[in-house]
């Protein structure tokens, strides 16, 4: 028997500096407070296994879990969010026109310019509790033949339920090689954040700045545009494959095919009409929707050979994907809008055709050391509306060193990234963050180093 509890905090909070509030004009600070949001999940569960002697062994396993989950968002200060009228005082729908700011013939934007603040109509409290079960048996029919049977129930308080299963079988080859399989269902509930996140900000486009609302899913202005209720993406998942072990080797290849439906994506823009305009404050909305279904394909390898060299202990490991992800079906009448080119080739094109790593580990008394080289296959190509860019192959090194500075306290250096590599620069109108790269591949952070001590007892 195993009971446990686990719980969890994390928060966001944003300070904004070097901007201003163009509404105040002279008189703006130009730091701000501009709010934030937290996620606090507490989960506990309680698992039991037990063997029989019923032919070549089995094994059951069940169990529960309870778990609260907490999203938040809280306000900035005053100016990170408002605007303000000639006289300084925030305006509503009742101010005079005339006494609403302007640079020529235009409205000055209000709040912090680059990134508005959560405003007090932005505040969220949200909770919600999931209860679920489980049970899983593994019987060996014989001593080569294995099979497994597994099912879990879930239920949410703010969405409903769900039940998911799964089946699968090894099969002992020869008694260094197996064949494996498997045929499963499963599901993934809507986030707090997915459900009830809204937010005001600016987006960088090709033609210029463009004021965005990212819509609560529960809010009136969503129902208004067609966007139903979010509800659990579901998916349908096989996979055969092939393990082998003898000696200081062991390697696995594993063939997949996973379908999802109702998968939940950020919407494009919809331009709002002048009543939504003035209830939005944002010339442009998005809104998170179960948008798609969708198909992946893909083959996972794994190979790893240790030996030792007296006192030297050595590893080597080779290991990769590849993966397709094919788009089934838009749930719009208007995909163009819903979902638009630039959308479907983030969600198609993001994830590298391939990703393969190659690395060694070495260990000697209290010394350890590790590098691992990983390849990135091509991702693309994206579209702006106008045009097509694509990201080339590229690699990053990782490197780790450890020192067991006694027996309960090890000392770790690294740095990710070692060489400092970027993805393809692009022309800036091209990327979706106004940038010269999209966050594909490594990431465009550069090289990462750290430090770490730890403590085992």
């Amino acid at each position: 028997m195993d009971f446990n509890n686990t719980f969890g905090t994390n928060e966001f909070h944003y300070f904004i500096k070097g901007t201003l509030n163009a509404t105040l004009g002279i008189a703006s600070p130009t730091d701000f407070d501009a709010g934030g949001h937290t996620i606090t999940q507490n989960t506990t569960s309680i698992n039991f296994t037990q063997n029989f002697d019923v032919l070549e062994g089995l094994n059951v396993a069940f169990g529960g879990e309870y778990r609260t989950e907490n999203f938040t968002i809280f306000a900035g200060e005053e100016g990170s969010y408002a605007f303000y009228d000639v006289n300084g005082v925030p305006a509503d729908r009742n101010t005079p026109d005339e006494n609403r700011p302007r640079l020529g013939d235009e409205l000055r934007p209000g709040g912090s310019q680059g990134f508005p603040g959560y405003s007090p109509g932005n505040e969220v409290d949200r909770n919600r509790t999931n209860l679920s079960a489980y049970i899983d048996g593994e019987l060996d029919v014989t001593n080569t033949f294995l099979v497994a049977l597994a099912g879990r129930f879930e239920h949410y308080s703010d969405f409903g339920s769900a039940f998911t299963g799964k089946l699968s079988s090894r099969l002992k080859l020869t008694p260094d090689l197996n064949l494996r399989g498997s045929l499963s269902t499963g599901f993934r509930a809507p986030s707090l954040a997915q459900i009830h996140y809204n937010l005001r900000f600016i987006s960088i486009t090709s033609s210029g700045l463009v004021d965005t609302l990212l819509a609560s899913n529960t809010s009136r202005i969503a129902r208004e545009f067609g966007i139903n209720e979010l509800s659990q993406e579901q998916s349908q998942s096989a996979s055969i494959g092939f393990s082998f072990k003898s000696g200081g080797f062991t390697g696995s290849i594993d063939g997949y095919y996973t379908k999802v439906t109702d998968r939940i994506v950020l919407t494009g823009t919809f331009e709002p009409t002048p009543a939504q305009q003035e209830v939005a404050q944002a010339n442009s909305i998005q809104f998170f929707a179960n948008g798609v279904n969708t198909e992946n394909l893909g083959l996972d390898f794994v190979a790893t050979y240790k030996f030792n060299l007296d006192a030297h202990k050595i590893g080597l490991n080779f290991l990769g994907n590849l993966n397709k992800i094919n788009l089934l079906d838009i749930k719009s009448d208007e995909p163009d809008v819903f979902f638009n080119a630039k959308e479907r080739g983030f969600l198609k094109f993001a994830s590298p055709v391939y990703k393969i790593s190659l690395g060694a580990d070495y260990a000697y008394e209290k010394f350890g050391a590790t590098i691992n080289t990983t390849f990135f296959g091509k991702t693309g190509p994206f579209s702006n509306g106008e045009e097509e860019y694509t990201y080339g192959a590229t690699s990053t090194t990782d490197l780790n060193l450890n020192y067991q500075l006694t027996d309960n306290i090890k000392l770790v250096a690294g740095v990710n990234n070692l060489f400092n590599q970027y993805p393809d620069e692009q022309d800036p109108n091209l990327p979706e963050n106004g940038g010269i790269y999209d966050s594909v591949q490594q990431g465009f952070a550069g090289s990462h180093y750290y430090t770490r001590i730890s403590y085992s007892f």
